[in-house]
C-alpha cells in the first residue's frame, strides 16, 4: 500500500499534470499508517526485510494479474449504460 501511493497515483499525477484519484488518501493516510506498522513489525522481529520484499512481490504480482479481470468486470457492469 505504501508503494501504491507512489506508483501509480503519484506517477500518474505527475505524468498527466492533473490529480489522480487516490493520491491524497495514499499520501496522507496509507503511507504514514502503513509505514509505522511496518517499522514496528520489523523492530519487534515479527517481520524481516526478506519477508517484506517477498510478500510485496507476491501481492503486487497477484494484483497486477487481476487488473485485466477487474477492468473486464467494470466494462461488463457498465455496458449498456449511457453517460448523462
Amino acid at each position: 500500500m505504501v508503494l501504491n501511493a507512489f506508483v501509480p497515483h503519484l506517477a500518474a499525477t505527475l505524468f498527466l499534470r492533473r490529480y489522480a484519484p487516490g493520491l491524497l488518501t495514499g499520501l496522507l493516510l496509507l503511507v504514514p499508517v502503513n509505514s509505522i506498522l511496518l517499522a514496528q513489525a520489523i523492530a519487534s522481529g515479527d517481520l524481516n526485510w526478506r519477508q517484506l520484499a517477498g510478500s510485496t512481490i507476491v501481492v503486487a504480482g497477484a494484483l497486477l494479474g487481476l487488473l485485466p479481470v477487474l477492468f473486464g468486470l467494470g466494462r461488463w457492469a457498465t455496458r449498456g449504460k449511457r453517460r448523462g
